[in-house]
């Protein structure tokens, strides 16, 4: 687990490439604490931060030279299935200098080339691979996209970094507000690839190989795919497993503890998040069979908060394993203390209340161990969210259109209908961007459109947007997967967007800031290929989700630690906001400069409305905060 970063241009001579690199390193320290290296060559220059996990010795140095000498690499991320891709290797006769996985990796691309060897691979990764016989820069993400990377292209330069801040210290780079990121994050809560906020910055989507080539001092960009979470649903759908329940019952737990079983190889402390919940559960469950030789360490974080707070399952569960169990309750200082800062962890606004636990959990669990594993990507794969078989119970639903019609008509009635647009008296007792969302949401007319709009915490985005950030791309990209169930296409489409976008930057973002490394063992993709198999009536009730992973945890637990209602990491962010976090986001909404990102009238209208009323409306205001104490951190700061 580390960063990388680098440049690739001919308009710089070696020294100049170098002080960049350096401030570019610099500025990621914290995901590499253990060691600094760089590459420095008359076209590129490319540097990693390490923070060691596997082959703790010098022979794990980077950038690393292939035994050829004709790759260099810059490799952040962890390649679980090395030591059998590397037995494999030695019985053709390749040897190794050291153990570590980036060496595996550099004989894999000598002997199969980058698609193929990536293709072999299980793990997370970001990679920068310079051909020096080829004289091209590869840039490559895993299949998740688990492990960040972005990169920013003018006609003479490269410049690519695990992180935003290492681009932001250069001074031609991230320089102008994205309107299409500004307008995601307030309807969705993030960024959807492959954007950034910054106009010139974007992401290498995951499962992807980007390939650069100087020529003639330009650089020209190609890309291709190595992986397809649509493929492979489809694919999976197609040839559906045609075994029993039971029967998938014990694949799951095998495929799983396969996963977990690899991914627990470290040469350093390792513990588990542990919510208390069916995934966390499952996976600290199965650590606790191949953790033979000691006790597995688990950490959880609670809030003073009956309806939200589940460490006491996660305890109660740990009791159960035998794990050595730490929880920690959240107080609301901590949070208050915290949230000035955000932007230090979060380079780009990011509208997921439950970061603000996951900073505070890494930290935590940092004491402690280096390696934490999670039950990240469970829903997404086994449909746990609730709204997978809501939505499709609405979609369903008879004179569905009409009703949204007419809700549309009420709210155009009440707010033509109220002079000088003055709406707070009645939006006390009925929030009329309620009608508009349920209208927005009602009249979807396909299933594509209406999962779009299940997916967005603001379906009136405009409202709260300055004219030039307005009507910009409103429905997610198109997938070839019509034939699938709703759900499965609900499934697929956070895959391809929530996942990698929401959940892996919080979690990345939360644990590099610690210098934790955090692995999923659920998004093992051989994990995700068999999951994409499985009938829907294996996944889902006629009220829930997650059945075929609730009957594996059967298992492990008595029913009473299993049978409970799914209540996430959500901490109280509207009592917070009620409390402890008023003046702090009355102050966000209250500078000038702000206006440039926000509609600040009808901002503050959403959280006065929140303020003074019994309506919970956090989820609709953090997004529009999280904009605005990014945004007037960056142009003041």
């Amino acid at each position: 687990m580390c960063g990388i970063a680098g440049i690739v241009t001919l308009a710089m001579s070696i020294e100049q490439k170098k002080i960049l690199l350096d401030k570019m390193l610099n500025a990621m320290a914290h995901r590499g604490p253990d060691d600094k290296g760089t590459y420095l060559g008359p076209k590129v220059a490319f540097g990693h931060r390490r923070l060691a996990i596997v082959d703790l010795s010098p022979t794990g140095h980077q950038p690393m030279y292939s035994a050829s000498g004709r790759y260099v690499i810059a490799f952040n991320g962890e390649i679980y299935n090395h030591v059998a891709l590397r037995s494999d290797l030695y019985k053709q006769g390749i040897h190794f200098s050291g153990q570590s996985d980036t060496e595996t990796l550099l004989a894999l691309i000598e002997r199969y080339g980058l698609k193929k060897a990536l293709e072999l691979c299980v793990g997370m990764f970001a990679i920068a691979l310079w051909d020096l016989q080829e004289q091209t820069l590869s840039l490559a993400r895993d299949r998740f996209g688990e492990k960040p990377l972005y990169f920013a292209v003018s006609n003479t330069s490269l410049k690519f970094a695990s992180e935003l801040k290492a681009l932001r210290c250069l001074s031609d780079t991230a320089t102008d507000i994205n309107p299409l990121a500004v307008y995601d994050l307030i309807s969705y809560g993030y960024i959807r690839k492959p954007h950034s906020i910054w106009l010139d910055v974007e992401q290498v989507e995951p499962g992807f190989i980007y390939e650069f080539n100087l020529c003639q001092n330009q650089v020209i960009k190609e890309q291709y795919s190595f992986w397809s979470a649509e493929a492979v649903v489809i694919n999976g759908q197609r040839s559906k497993f045609e075994g029993s329940f039971e029967e998938a019952v014990d694949e799951t737990i095998q495929h799983l503890a396969a996963a977990v079983k690899i991914q627990m190889q470290a040469d350093v402390p390792l513990g588990a998040f542990l919510s208390g919940g069916i995934d966390s559960s499952l996976i600290t469950a199965l650590m606790t069979q191949h953790a033979y030789s000691h006790q597995v360490k688990t950490y959880s974080i609670g809030f003073h908060d009956d309806h939200l707070n589940e460490a006491s399952y996660a305890k109660a569960v740990a009791t159960h394993l035998g794990t050595n169990h730490t929880e920690w309750y959240v107080e609301d200082s901590e949070i208050k203390d915290l949230i000035p800062h955000l932007h230090q962890y979060y380079d780009e606004p990011l509208a997921d209340p439950s970061q603000l636990p996951t900073i505070i959990l890494a930290k935590l669990t940092r004491r402690d161990v280096t390696v934490a594993l999670s039950g990240d990507g469970a829903d997404e794969l086994f449909g746990g969210y609730p709204k997978y078989w809501q939505g499709h119970r609405a979609m369903k639903r008879p004179l569905r259109t009409f009703a949204g019609g007419v809700a549309g008509f009420i709210n155009r009635l009440i707010s033509g209908g109220m002079p000088g647009g003055d709406l707070s008296a009645i939006e006390k007792h009925l929030p009329l961007h309620r009608l508009q969302s349920f209208s927005a949401l009602y009249t979807s007319e396909s299933t594509t459109e209406f999962i779009d709009s299940m997916n967005r915490v603001n379906r009136n985005t405009d409202t709260y947007l300055p004219m030039e950030y307005r009507s910009r791309v409103k429905v997610s990209r198109t997938t070839n997967s019509s034939q699938l169930s709703f759900q499965r296409q609900a499934m697929l489409m956070d895959v391809l967007s929530y996942l990698p976008q929401d959940i892996l930057v919080k979690v990345d973002r939360a644990t590099m800031a610690a210098s934790l490394e955090s692995r999923a063992p659920f998004l093992d993709h051989r994990v995700f290929e068999f999951a994409a198999s499985l009938p829907d009536g294996f996944l889902f009730t006629s009220n829930g989700g997650k059945r075929i992973l609730r009957e594996s945890l059967r298992r492990f637990l008595p029913k009473d630690l299993i049978d409970r209602p799914k209540s996430g990491f959500s901490p109280p962010i509207g009592k917070w906001l009620r409390g402890s976090l008023r003046d702090w986001a009355q102050e966000a909404l209250h500078d000038p400069i702000v206006a440039d990102v926000l509609d600040l009238t009808s901002s503050r209208r959403l959280l006065a409305l929140h303020c003074d009323s019994q309506f919970d409306l956090s989820a609709r205001l953090w997004p529009i905060l999280s904009l605005a104490h990014w945004y007037k951190q960056v142009r003041l700061g």
